[in-house]
């Protein structure tokens, strides 16, 4: 029985769980006022703390002026701008995002720089992951790779059974 949604070869792997101080996640910087911060994955030559079960990068960008991003080869980037508005170059194509826009590009044979060009200041979350190929089944919050998959997940939410996570900080 599937209980995450993860590539079927990874099923039989544990859950891990962690919790990273901000003091932690690696940042990027460039002379022109550029500031990445690496969530998971990496960005250069710089890690972060948190390891996924499967590659996948998870930046946090906040763009004065043009920036460059290296995508792998057989990835799905996703682009979601929170503030700002950016133009996103990928090859012959061009996209500008507005705040709460968002672009999906799959990188297929070779890695492919991306460029992005900010007008002012641009404030963006980048995801990166490798696309497993597999069939996909949804609905609501669930994703999974078959309606069977989905019917199981429905029951075990409806019986209480998805777990439930503890406070990390209660005020008083």
């Amino acid at each position: 029985m599937r209980r995450r949604n993860l590539k079927q070869s990874e099923e039989g792997v544990a859950v891990p769980y962690f919790y990273g101080r901000s003091s932690a996640i690696p940042v990027w910087k460039d002379t022109g006022g550029n500031h990445v911060r690496v969530l998971s994955g990496e960005l250069g030559e710089l890690h972060a703390p948190v390891e996924p079960v499967e590659p996948f990068d998870f930046l946090d960008a906040r763009l004065e002026t043009r920036w460059t991003y290296l995508a792998k080869k057989r990835r799905t980037v996703m682009v979601y701008v929170l503030s700002g508005s950016v133009t996103v170059a990928a090859g012959n194509t061009k996209t500008v995002l507005q705040e709460d826009e968002a672009v999906g590009i799959r990188i297929e044979k070779s890695d492919e720089s991306l460029l992005f060009s900010p007008k002012g200041t641009a404030h963006l979350l980048l995801l990166s992951g490798e696309n497993p190929n597999e069939p996909v089944a949804a609905n609501g919050p669930f994703i999974m790779n078959t309606q069977e998959e989905l019917d199981e997940a429905f029951d075990r939410y409806r019986a209480g059974k998805m777990g439930r996570l503890d406070a990390v900080y209660t005020s008083t």
